[in-house]
């Protein structure tokens, strides 16, 4: 089934200092253990973007309300479900996702969360809408949130700084109801750290199949800012796609709203966007990776602002 997204919003708070002397919570130190990560991680006060006196459902409510009312403009259309796609280790209190749901004016809802992946969510979920039957009329929102309770300080030689952040977009089965749009060509997803598990190559040669296009036909491509090591894996997969990223906080992880977010980042930002089929990359912890092949040529892009500071939009 063909299914459209349109281009991401993001949400990002502003960057706060943490605390030299902030402790880490336990939950952390059994994630550490559980990625054979140091026990006791290093107190590194970093500047990174954290949403102080917001929750999980805060941030990705403001960054489905965007995506809402810029992509559908005039327009009335029928959201059928809000798929919930997170990456908070600890998530307080109950039913968060119905949470969410209440806050984004949203009824029917699925939680997609992954328990600590931290990356692969989204393209996962798409895999998901790709094989639901549902109405020509109807679309669905996917909310993507990283946020880090309490605030992650630790640095890794291996990845990049976790940070708070959410993106959302708008999946439909027919382009004209969004109006500025990707076609969603596949999506393959694999597992990078087991001993038989794939390859990115043999993960995007997937995708590409079930597309039916060669892998040189792919024109750009978009990775997951885990790390510079997966950069330079995705780089040597594709070695003749240009290379886009994004301009603001270059050397963050926001978790399985990170590409999204610099997806929307790039298609704003630059003064010429690219054109073309492009891949999309995720990577998550526990070696889950995706890759969602997309065909930008039908995308109409357009200059607007797009609020970065979810505070503002509580002023």
């Amino acid at each position: 089934m063909t299914i459209w997204m349109s281009l991401p919003s993001s949400v990002i708070p502003e960057p706060t200092i943490a605390q030299d002397t902030q402790e880490v919570d336990a939950w952390y130190q059994r994630i550490c253990r559980a990625f054979a990560h140091s026990v006791n991680p290093p107190q590194d006060a970093l500047l990174l973007p954290r949403a102080l006196g917001m929750d999980t459902e805060d941030l990705a409510a403001c960054a489905i309300k965007q995506v809402l009312e810029t992509e559908v403009g005039n327009e009335l259309l029928t959201v059928e479900m809000l798929v919930d796609c997170r990456s908070s280790a600890a998530i307080g209190g109950s039913a968060p996702t119905y949470g969410l749901a209440a806050k984004a004016g949203l009824r029917t809802t699925l939680p997609f969360s992954l328990a600590g992946q931290a990356g692969a969510e989204v393209a996962q979920a798409l895999t998901f809408i790709q094989h639901m039957s549902w109405e020509e009329s109807k679309v669905v929102v996917i909310s993507a949130a990283q946020r880090v309770v309490p605030p992650d300080t630790r640095v890794w030689p291996s990845r990049f700084p976790l940070a708070d952040a959410a993106a959302a977009i708008i999946v439909a089965r027919s382009p004209i109801a969004l109006g500025k749009s990707f076609r969603v060509l596949s999506v393959a997803s694999g597992q990078l750290e087991d001993s038989q598990g794939d390859k990115p190559e043999t993960v995007l040669n997937r995708a590409a199949e079930t597309a039916r296009i060669a892998p040189q036909n792919i024109k750009w491509a978009v990775a997951h800012r885990c790390s510079r090591e997966f950069e330079g894996v995705v780089q040597r997969t594709l070695p003749n796609a240009v290379w886009l990223t994004r301009d603001l906080h270059p050397t963050v992880d926001f978790g399985c709203a990170d590409s999204l977010i610099s997806l929307q980042r790039v298609f704003t930002i630059e003064p010429t966007p690219p054109a073309g089929i492009g891949a999309l990359w995720f990577i998550g912890r526990f070696g889950a990776t995706a890759v969602i092949l997309l065909d930008s040529s039908s995308v109409s892009l357009w200059k607007r602002y797009v609020s970065l500071n979810p505070y503002a939009q509580r002023q």
